[in-house]
């Protein structure tokens, strides 16, 4: 039976795993994006998500691309694992989760989606045949959150979802679903898609198939087994009940079933914006 509780990954100091950072002073390009510092002293220009937008919600960020949009006052909300202090007690206030068993943390290698040589979420399937994960707004994190009203402006200006990923392996669909609202609370709302190759099946809590959903197609127009592709979704096409507010939430979740063992799983520049 699948486990519903989710625990803290031990792998995830891992999963976010720096290698060496390389700024390039110019971040310029000849008539282009700011871009950094690549391999072999090439500038590699930086995505358009990140040059041309404003009112940022970060889920993850390099820590590069980050400074740049926060010295530009462009980030409205930050979404990232933190820890905040209950009662002498650390807990999570915004947490990174895997259920049991389901991946281990990867090692990242090489530059990330925006062409920094910094870590990324890195995950690696495990052997029980499914996978799950998810970033997890938990109760004592919504009560430290005095700018969670923010979540609201979702439902009512013209936001994007962005998000870049690769893997290993050819054919995968992984499924990534966005909640709001806590369990089984009858004003849940619910939007999810698939990324990468083929499809994925949709499950409901009990594991029962609910729909089978095939692999959008990422913003170049074609998937690329070990090539970081980009994927975009207007948010005002997901029908997400942006205001409420929840005591707990999987906010961005992400699995697959069947998932072989092996298949890498690396997820970068996960925010909301608005497009300039």
């Amino acid at each position: 039976m699948r486990k519903n509780l989710l625990f803290a990954a031990a792998a995830f100091c891992a999963a976010l795993a720096m290698v060496s950072c390389q700024k390039d002073d110019s971040n310029t390009t000849p008539g282009g994006n700011g871009g950094n510092e690549g391999e072999g002293g090439l500038t590699i220009p930086l995505p358009e998500a990140l040059t041309n937008g404003k009112d940022y919600y970060i889920i993850t960020l390099g820590a590069e691309e980050y400074e740049m949009l926060e010295d530009e006052g462009k980030i409205k909300m930050d979404l990232q694992p933190y820890t905040i202090d209950v009662n002498g007690e650390t807990k999570d206030g915004i947490g990174l989760y895997v259920w049991e068993g389901t991946y281990v943390g990867g090692t990242p290698s090489g530059l990330n989606s925006c062409g920094f040589g910094e870590g990324w979420v890195s995950f690696v399937v495990g052997t029980v045949g499914w996978t799950g994960g998810a970033y997890n707004l938990t109760t004592e994190g919504l009560a430290d959150r005095e700018d969670l009203d923010l979540i609201k402006d979702l439902a009512t200006g013209d936001y994007y979802l962005h998000l870049a990923y690769k893997t290993n392996q050819e054919g995968v669909a992984q499924l990534i679903t966005l909640n709001w609202a806590e369990g089984n609370a009858s004003d849940k709302s619910s939007y999810a898609f698939a990324i990468g190759e083929g499809s994925v099946v949709q499950s409901d809590s009990a594991g029962q198939p609910v729909a089978t959903l095939d692999a959008i197609t990422p913003l170049d127009g074609e998937f690329n087994v070990g090539e970081w592709e980009e994927y975009e979704i207007k948010v005002s096409d997901m029908n997400m009940k942006w205001d409420v507010t929840p005591t707990s939430a999987n906010f961005f979740q992400f699995s697959t079933s069947p998932a072989t063992q092996g298949t890498t799983l690396d997820l970068d520049a996960v925010f909301f914006y608005q497009k300039n």
